[in-house]
């Protein structure tokens, strides 16, 4: 028997409920410190022995109230860099919905544990807290905005992380937009944390769900695996991995070749996969941000998936929603990019938005946020609906000034990054046009089908 399993006995031992506090919590010490690493050995102590350690955690945390701070914390360190250790949090116990309830009380620690496995399974984090509270979106947004409104914000940004990270799902993203049952609709709470949170990390959770509802731009099968964009990480194709198994995929994908079958190796599926996408790219009739672009090609492949008849759940598209005649939600994207300073005539400003003529603000200090809404803007002109409106409202002279006292700015001061900068000549690159200049047929729903396209004749 190795020392570790030695020390994972002990630890097993002291960790029991029926042990003083005293002992559980000096326990709880050691376990939380070996969860800290990030080199992946925090998931070894965890899975050792058939999840013995795990096991330990998640029965105490569930048995004991008084050990709650501790226990969520471990499990939080555990979870953070270690997959299978959420999975095991997410199949084994009741540590999530624990989670969710105790927000309130022990926020730091609960909001993060809630952050990592819904990272990790954002769908499996969903139905959990849906079985608990078919309203908890709502709830979850509900405690930010308490917390904004009591100048206790820091306390609050773990929950608008998890947010982010359940906004990839499109009954999150439409429950948002169109409310959930019997509860009124929650966009305009994101829309005021934007404008009104005073912590940076809220406004950049305002401004990635906001991002993140642009992704909804047709109808579409709701599936289980994220594909937008996740609110702690950059888009990694390699991450299919964690999703879904090579087999999986090979059989759910609609082949066109011989090569995507089941006996594939796991590399050549997901490599022919980021082809796919990458194909996709060359089809639109822009060149813009790589990393934007290749979320953009997964979205448009996506929906060549298949589900069984139970899974087949569609959603309409959200742009006709979004971009509606209150302006809400352009107003709220729109707003931290412009400046009073900005050079616009009169013609122009009469084109805005109402509440955004005659604008007496800054632009939002935060080039975190300025990058989120910006891809926004981006995101809306997949659809022919979002491109006429984002023209009609006077988007491309705001997005000129934008452009135009990023090239001037001085003093050491960058208001774009040039990865930024990309997506905005993007931006500008679409807007300038006519629709019948884009070569687009005017009966697609989205330019996303172009890349579909593209695939099946290839």
């Amino acid at each position: 028997m190795s020392d570790l399993e030695v020390n994972i006995n002990d630890l097993v031992t002291l960790l029991n409920p029926a042990m003083a506090l005293v002992v559980r919590r000096k326990t709880m010490e050691i376990v939380t410190q070996l969860g800290s690493p990030l080199d992946g050995s925090a998931g070894q102590y965890f899975k050792q022995q058939d999840f013995a350690l795990g096991k330990a955690i998640c029965h105490l945390c569930e048995a004991t109230s008084s050990d709650r701070t501790e226990t969520l914390a471990a499990l939080t360190n555990f979870t953070s860099g270690s997959i299978e250790a959420a999975d095991f949090v997410l199949a084994n116990s009741k540590c999530v919905e624990i989670a969710y309830t105790a927000v309130a009380l022990y926020s730091s620690v609960a909001s993060r544990l809630l952050v990592n496995v819904s990272r990790h399974f954002p769908d499996r984090v969903d139905q959990k807290l849906r079985a608990l509270n078919a309203g908890y979106v709502g709830a979850l947004l509900g405690e930010i905005k308490k917390s904004v409104e009591a100048e206790d914000e820091d306390r609050a940004k773990f929950v608008g992380f998890t947010l982010v990270n359940l906004s990839v799902l499109p009954p999150i993203r439409h429950a948002i937009v169109h409310g959930e049952e019997n509860t009124p609709k929650r966009l305009p709470i994101v829309c005021e944390l934007l404008a009104n949170a005073k912590t940076q990390e809220i406004r950049e959770c305002a401004a990635d769900v906001l991002r993140n509802l642009a992704f909804d731009d047709e109808a579409v099968p709701c599936v289980k695996m994220s594909s937008v964009i996740n609110a702690t990480s950059p888009y990694d194709f390699t991450n299919l991995k964690s999703r879904v198994t090579c087999n999986k995929f090979c059989e759910n994908w609609q082949p066109h070749d011989a090569l995507l079958s089941s006996g594939s190796q796991c590399g050549k599926p997901l490599q022919l996969f980021k082809d796919r996408a990458d194909k996709a790219l060359r089809n639109l009739v822009i060149i813009g941000n790589e990393t934007l672009f290749k979320v953009l090609a997964v979205a448009m492949c996506m929906p060549r998936f298949k589900r069984e008849e139970s899974e087949r759940t569609s959603f309409a598209g959200l742009h006709a929603v979004l971009l509606d005649t209150s302006d809400e939600y352009l107003c709220s994207v729109l707003a931290p990019l412009m400046s009073v300073d900005d050079n616009l005539d009169d013609e122009e400003m009469a084109k805005l938005p109402v509440r955004l003529q005659y604008y007496e603000k800054q632009r939002d200090e935060s080039p975190i946020v300025r990058q989120k809404l910006i891809e926004a803007l981006f995101q809306l002109c997949a659809t022919k609906h979002g491109r006429q409106v984002l023209r009609a409202k006077g988007v491309y002279p705001a997005m000129r000034e934008l452009d135009t006292a990023t090239s001037e700015a001085g003093d050491g001061k960058t208001l774009l990054s040039s990865q930024q900068e990309h997506t905005l000549h993007a931006l500008i690159g679409i807007l300038i046009r006519y629709e019948s200049e884009m070569d687009v047929d005017p009966e697609l729903a989205s330019i996303r089908e172009l890349g579909a396209a593209a695939n099946t004749e290839n």
